[in-house]
């Protein structure tokens, strides 16, 4: 099962390639670099899609047995990344920005929702997360303070995780663009020897 291939890559290369931080094409151009040139987008991206995906395995464990009816969506975004960070395919890491796109919208809902739940009653944001029972002042502050927090830099993490699948994106266009003067250059010189020919 391995060792079929797909569009010439052995599957078994598919998962591989995740965990390698090998980077073939322009490794050290400032413009697909992220942390302050520190790292290539192109294995920041690997990261964060695997580390997604982890969390995907852990929200389908939390809710099964009703996960069964959003397994799909983790399937298909698992398989067409896959294909796309292998492949270098830029259209098809659209269903991954897509993804990052209504993970930022779902966040701001329910931290909309939070916040304003935080605002009005205290009591109820903190039975949200089972620490209602608390009654001193300062352990009550401290708990939503932090949970706000956390709250807080989740929504950094899914912002800069969308920042990084576009550039990625970006990256696989570059390189594509970067291919087809070379292939269409290969491709004439065919058609000349096959006009000397004749």
């Amino acid at each position: 099962m391995m060792n079929k291939k797909i569009r010439g890559v052995p599957i078994r290369e598919y998962f591989t390639d995740l965990v390698s931080k090998k980077v073939d094409v322009e490794p050290n151009n400032p413009a697909f670099q992220c942390f302050n040139n520190r790292f290539h987008i192109y294995p920041v991206t690997k990261f964060m899609f695997m580390f997604s995906m982890s969390c995907w395995v852990i929200i389908i464990g939390i809710l099964f047995p009703w996960s069964i009816l959003i397994i799909w969506i983790a399937v298909f975004y698992f398989l067409l990344t896959i294909y796309a960070l292998r492949q270098k395919q830029a259209i098809c890491l659209w269903p991954a920005i897509i993804h990052s796109a209504l993970l930022i919208l779902i966040w701001l809902t329910g931290t909309i929702v939070m916040f304003t739940t935080a605002l009005f009653s205290t009591q109820t944001f903190l039975d949200t997360f089972g620490q209602g029972h608390q009654k001193q002042f300062i352990v009550r502050f401290l708990i939503v303070l932090m949970i706000k927090t956390a709250i807080i830099l989740l929504g950094l993490y899914l912002i800069f995780q969308l920042f990084v699948f576009n550039k990625c994106r970006k990256y696989f266009d570059h390189i594509r663009n970067a291919d087809l003067p070379r292939a269409l250059q290969e491709e004439a010189t065919e058609l000349e020897v096959i006009q000397d020919k004749s």
